[in-house]
């Protein structure tokens, strides 16, 4: 993957092949674009809090992003975790915060709190993003209990983890030969362990 240079974001912009709203020159940098925190927030020491970039982010398929929190946060304590933004994928971004440092933190509406930095792809995707967070506005909280009980119903309603893998063991694929010249040795062949079949 090449990574978008200031100039290539621009181009790509111009092109649609992606874009960012509300765009702000200023935020743009060598080789990404500093997004911004669409509220304000205090963060207390041992204490994590979400929040959302204040930009909508808008990729083709020819592009992925991955985030990098502003080094100026990490040097007061605050810990970002974050996904990557795949092909395809619409919406502002909610990011996670956590402060591990000793003082409380506080974000200011507005204030550039990660950096976006954009990927092309040695191929075109097959299919964009499509999943629970297309589209996102604000701040959304975490889906997964929703996901898990699609999953569910899906099967019947009997929970996935209800249904545990069978494992079983095929003959091993080859047995060790010796010379007949050896048979006073021991030998040093090596059989291969046995490869557990994944079924359900």
């Amino acid at each position: 993957m090449t990574i978008l240079s200031d100039k290539e974001i621009f181009e790509h912009i111009r092109n649609g092949e992606m874009n960012i709203v509300p765009f702000e020159p200023s935020c743009l940098n060598p080789a990404g674009y500093d997004l911004r925190s669409a509220n304000e927030l205090t963060i207390k020491p041992k204490q994590y809090k979400l929040t959302a970039t204040l930009e909508t982010i808008e990729l083709g398929l020819k592009l992925t992003a991955f985030l990098h929190i502003r080094s100026s946060l990490a040097r007061e304590g605050v810990i970002g975790s974050f996904a990557a933004v795949d092909p395809g994928f619409r919406g502002q971004l909610t990011l996670n915060f956590h402060n591990d440092g000793q003082n409380a933190v506080i974000i200011r509406k507005g204030e550039p709190i990660v950096q976006i930095v954009f990927h092309k792809l040695g191929n075109t995707a097959t299919k964009g993003y499509s999943g629970a967070y297309q589209n996102s506005k604000g701040i959304v909280k975490s889906k997964r209990s929703q996901l898990q009980t699609a999953a569910t119903q899906s099967f019947g309603g009997e929970s996935p983890k209800a249904r545990r893998p069978v494992f079983t063991k095929p003959p091993n694929l080859f047995t060790p030969t010796r010379d007949p010249s050896s048979a006073a040795r021991p030998s040093l062949g090596c059989s291969l362990p046995g490869l557990a079949r994944f079924t359900w």
